[in-house]
């Protein structure tokens, strides 16, 4: 079966690849240490619907933990004069700007498509973050039209077989 088209979707905790096939679409993410996951999805087991939601990170409660903790660790060098010579103040430092980024990360909102399966559990979720925004709705209509085209298909098979 030949690709038909492709979304990546790079969010804080990782990046993944969806594939569209005819019948399948497959979720690629990659993990550290070159491993690799994949898993196949038919698209028959969905309704033929979408829901679009808003979800933010996350981030926010462990952002604030980290700055705090860590702007606390920096000034605890002002005992050591100057603190700017100590490495243990930098490090301080720069992880406590690693949770202001987080605190800041989780106040963003993005849209995901949720496709629920025919059982109305929620199988497949598909967010609007990384480098193809723009390609989100786009995909997310061709992956609506291929489970329709799946559900024909086998509402045909299954007519043809019952005469």
């Amino acid at each position: 079966m030949a690709l038909l088209d492709s979304y990546r979707e790079k969010g804080f905790f990782g990046l993944r690849l969806f594939e569209l096939f005819e019948d399948r679409i497959v979720v690629t993410r990659p993990y550290v240490l070159l491993r690799t996951t994949k898993v196949s999805v038919p698209l028959a087991q969905f309704e033929e619907g979408v829901e679009f939601q808003r979800f933010e990170e996350k981030t926010r409660n462990v952002g604030l933990i980290m700055f705090f903790l860590c702007a606390c660790g920096a000034l605890s060098w002002e005992k050591y004069p100057p603190i700017y010579t100590h490495p243990g103040f930098w490090s301080s430092c720069l992880f406590s700007f690693i949770g202001l980024l987080l605190v800041i990360r989780s106040f963003f909102q993005f849209e995901a498509a949720v496709f629920v399966t025919t059982r109305g559990s929620h199988r497949l979720i598909i967010a609007s973050m990384g480098p193809d925004v723009l390609h989100f709705r786009d995909f997310t209509d061709r992956v609506l039209a291929q489970i329709k085209h799946c559900h024909e298909k086998d509402f045909e098979t299954s007519s043809v077989g019952g005469q």
